[in-house]
């Protein structure tokens, strides 16, 4: 998958593709394909396109990075073709479960500290309920 983005940034417009409105990073996907799969004919690696589309980007004045994420590991040096499929080769396939551990509270800071804290709240609580009662 292509993410217009990295996790902590957001993607922006950028232009038209066929006379319609598109973000950026389609926008820059639509220049590269045209590139290098329309004129020239020769198709580019994974690695090779992301460096394009980062140039692109780069070039257009924007600071968004485009990103490439993949359930599966893979050959960057691999052709990009847009309608290879290429079948899932992880050794294990579906949802991994993690292990769940059973929770252990810890207390919090030193002992001593927590009976002063105590003892100020009950103090301060006091107060506020003479001063109630009395005040």
């Amino acid at each position: 998958m292509f993410s217009g983005c990295e996790d902590g940034q957001t993607s922006s417009d950028g232009g038209c593709v066929h006379g319609q409105r598109a973000g950026a990073m389609t926008t820059a996907f639509c220049e590269v394909a045209r590139r290098y799969y329309g004129q020239l004919g020769t198709g580019l690696t994974y690695s090779e396109l992301l460096n394009q589309l980062h140039d692109n980007m780069r070039r257009n004045r924007f600071s968004q990075r485009p990103m490439l994420t993949s359930s599966q590991a893979f050959a960057l040096d691999r052709i990009f073709i847009l309608d290879g499929i290429v079948m899932n080769t992880n050794s294990s396939l579906g949802r991994t479960f993690r292990k769940k551990f059973k929770a252990r509270p810890r207390p919090i800071g030193d002992p001593a500290l927590n009976d002063m804290l105590g003892i100020g709240v009950g103090l301060v609580g006091g107060m506020i309920l003479a001063d109630m009662l009395f005040g």
